[in-house]
């Protein structure tokens, strides 16, 4: 039928890259799970065939994860969390290891990466999803952090992005932020209380719908 077909048209399409691998295996583990017509052992059976090796993929996304937080376990713990974050998210496993690990270089600790990333995807799929959008608030979060204070810059981008940053910061109307300097460990905290209130668990709703998964 039209979901098997799907599926088919999923795996055929799995790309000729390691990260591609990486990208399309998680999807197409989740989505035949769900139909039950191939299991974790077919999935891989079939990228074999096509000669991709996953193992090495997954190798150097633990070896980068090492670089970056500098602790062989600390990658392993990360690893195993992306990984568990990509069965119930409409992203790709290499998507949320990518920015995941972009953030990490920008400033933030391993134990926020996740729930920045959480509250990051909620709002992309909740402003309409998009590998575009979550990039920018992606950015936008590493350059406050990296900054290590919000301003006007910042401010305009999440506007753009659709998001009311004064709201959530209680800025008032009129007042310069360049001026009032806000430390980056009090902005982002408040931006993504901000953000999950208002978006909090869309993504993964829209992750368990049939659609989110083949369109993963």
């Amino acid at each position: 039928g039209r979901l098997a077909s799907g599926i088919l048209s999923l795996a055929r399409h799995i790309g000729e890259t390691l990260w591609g691998a990486v990208s399309r295996v998680f999807g197409f583990i989740r989505t035949a799970a769900i139909a039950g017509v191939v299991g974790l052992a077919g999935a891989m059976t079939l990228l074999a065939k096509r000669g991709i090796d996953v193992n090495l993929s997954f190798q150097q996304v633990q070896i980068g994860l090492t670089t970056m937080l500098r602790s062989g376990p600390a990658a392993a713990r990360m690893f195993e969390a992306i990984r568990k974050e990509a069965l119930t998210s409409t992203y790709s496993f290499r998507e949320l290891a990518t920015y995941s690990t972009q953030l990490i270089a920008m400033g933030f600790g391993a134990n926020q990466v996740l729930p920045t990333m959480r509250a990051i995807r909620d709002t992309a799929a909740g402003m309409g999803g998009g590998t575009e959008r979550l990039q920018r608030l992606v950015r936008v979060f590493g350059q406050i952090k990296a900054k290590g204070v919000f301003q006007g810059e910042e401010a305009m981008q999440l506007s753009e992005a659709g998001l009311n940053a004064r709201a959530m910061l209680g800025i008032k109307p009129g007042q310069d932020i360049g001026r009032l300097k806000i430390p980056a460990e009090q902005a982002i905290p408040k931006l993504l209380a901000g953000m999950t209130a208002q978006f909090g668990g869309i993504e993964t709703k829209l992750a368990g719908t049939l659609q989110g998964r083949i369109s993963n």
